[in-house]
């Protein structure tokens, strides 16, 4: 959590510090290749089931962002991330999709441009467990940061996007009631710039 916390304050430090050079195109789509840790701390398993504390998740993204500023964007975030698990013995089909909506601060730049970004929505987590299938969706927040490096006027490469996810929820699960799950995403992938230019 301190380690989290460290790297999206450093990555902030260095958007606020950063002076919009250039104009730039107002919308932005960007597509990624996600890892997900993801807590099971909501999810409504019972307890006689040995369920790992997280699983480290791979799927995809995609977001959408609007400037209605140079610096400011509106985001709306989605992502999907998957894995097969073997939980007392019986495989297990796991999903974790984010539906994440907020804004970001991203200065233009030349060469590298980093953001952080603050997000709130829901996350849906889908467990199958032999002829056990349990689902339930939880309110999200999302704080994150990273940098893009411009390989065009419309492309870049984002090499980093990282973002801590905590969702609130597990009710229904037997023995337990709603708590925090603690969740951390990665993305890499290609950002599309696309429209007219930020007066």
């Amino acid at each position: 959590m301190r380690k989290a916390t460290l790297i999206v304050g450093i990555l902030l430090a260095a958007v606020v510090q950063i002076q919009a050079q250039d104009c730039c195109k107002r919308a932005e789509l960007f597509g990624s290749f996600s890892f997900f840790s993801s807590s099971s701390k909501t999810d409504r398993i019972p307890a006689n089931f040995d369920f790992r504390s997280t699983i480290s998740q791979r799927g995809y993204g995609l977001d959408l962002a609007y400037k209605f500023k140079k610096n400011w964007a509106v985001v709306g975030d989605f992502s999907r991330n998957m894995k097969d698990e073997v939980i007392s013995g019986s495989k297990a089909d796991t999903a974790t999709d984010t539906y994440l909506f907020g804004v970001r601060l991203s200065p233009p730049s030349d060469g590298m441009s980093p953001f952080a970004e603050a997000l709130v929505g829901a996350v849906k987590r889908r467990n199958a467990i032999a002829d056990l299938r349990v689902s339930n969706a939880n309110f999200a927040l999302g704080f994150g940061a990273g940098v893009d490096i411009h390989a065009s006027r419309n492309f870049s490469i984002r090499a980093l996007r990282f973002d801590y996810i905590t969702d609130r929820g597990g009710v229904g699960a037997p023995g337990a009631g709603p708590r925090w799950a603690q969740n951390f995403r990665v993305q890499v992938g290609i950002l599309y710039r696309f429209g007219p230019l930020v007066q």
